[in-house]
């Protein structure tokens, strides 16, 4: 697609246009602030936070971070018609490895977490010897940003960033100098943390079917199993977000090439995933539900709780939520 210097507004019909900033700032918005109120009510929970927690807060962060780099960058741009050549060019990459490359990565990483904290729970629900009184998830962490934030600054000297081009209303890496290996190396990357966690799901599922037949009667395995499926699903479709982020982008982009087209399937594919994410969130992490919430849901649903909290007995770092 060849990058004309004059702004999308000229370009895009006046309808789609019009329709295409009030989307991006509407669900840009929205995942804001849903990721701002999990991540004040994660940090002013009264109980000592769990591993899982930390993890859930640290991705609430990156979720923030790229919802609002659209709602404070994209959007201002694109509304008052900037061409690509009128900004900042460095602010704008700062912006990309920000949003497209740091918190990007740093979301496919917690995913790993995420699923092995489960995991780990699970099949070590009294902790494994050696690593008892080791604050793994915070070294997890720990390690996850070191990585990612060495992948953005190296991306950020080499000039090789993601960056918006608001004469397309796209964030791409044409034109840069790792526009070649992004195209196989960042799907592949994303395919590879997705079979991850999905792997790891599935050995928690067999765990947690396992303890379902060995340990409960029959009709509390039967309310059990229901939450438990209703876990399960949850998280492999926020481990999969991301995937299917990545097929929009790299591949069912190219099924046409209308301007459009290539907005829908990379940039709201790009926001609309991870505004989901903290959605998905917010729905499975029922005790931060505001109190006019709660009353709707008792009073239309019939109950107080559709997800159950599976805690780790012993001391261990990896204590598991509901998500």
């Amino acid at each position: 697609m060849e990058v004309i210097d004059q702004p999308v507004s000229a370009i895009l019909a006046k309808q789609f246009f019009i329709f295409a900033l009030l989307f991006t700032f509407s669900i840009s918005f929205l995942g804001s602030i849903c990721n701002l109120y999990l991540f004040y009510k994660f940090v002013t929970r009264a109980s000592k936070p769990s591993g899982f927690q930390k993890l859930c807060t640290m991705k609430t962060f990156t979720n923030c971070t790229i919802c609002m780099s659209f709602l404070f960058w994209v959007v201002p741009i694109t509304g008052l018609s900037l061409t690509f050549n009128q900004l900042n060019k460095f602010f704008n990459q700062l912006i990309g490895v920000m949003a497209a490359t740091w918190a990007y990565f740093t979301n496919s990483l917690l995913t790993i977490c995420l699923s092995s904290n489960r995991f780990y729970c699970l099949y070590f629900p009294f902790g494994i010897k050696f690593l008892i009184g080791i604050p793994i998830t915070t070294c997890a962490i720990s390690a996850v940003l070191f990585i990612t934030l060495a992948i953005s600054v190296l991306s950020l000297i080499a000039g090789c960033s993601c960056i918006f081009d608001p004469n397309i209303f796209i964030w791409t890496g044409k034109g840069t100098l790792c526009e070649e290996y992004a195209s196989i190396y960042v799907p592949a990357f994303i395919f590879v943390t997705t079979a991850i966690t999905n792997s790891i799901n599935i050995m928690t599922a067999v765990r947690l079917f396992m303890e379902k037949l060995t340990s409960l009667g029959v009709v509390e395995s039967k309310r059990r199993r229901k939450r438990w499926i209703i876990m399960f699903s949850q998280n492999v479709v926020q481990d999969c977000l991301q995937l299917i982020d990545i097929i929009n982008s790299y591949y069912l982009c190219k099924l046409n090439e209308d301007l459009w087209f290539q907005i829908v399937t990379v940039t709201f594919s790009f926001l609309t995933i991870t505004a989901l994410d903290g959605f998905v969130m917010f729905v499975f992490q029922e005790d931060i539900h505001p109190k006019f919430l709660k009353q709707v849901l008792r009073k239309y649903i019939g109950c107080k709780n559709s997800v159950g909290v599976f805690q780790s007995v012993g001391n261990t770092s990896f204590v598991n939520s509901p998500v």
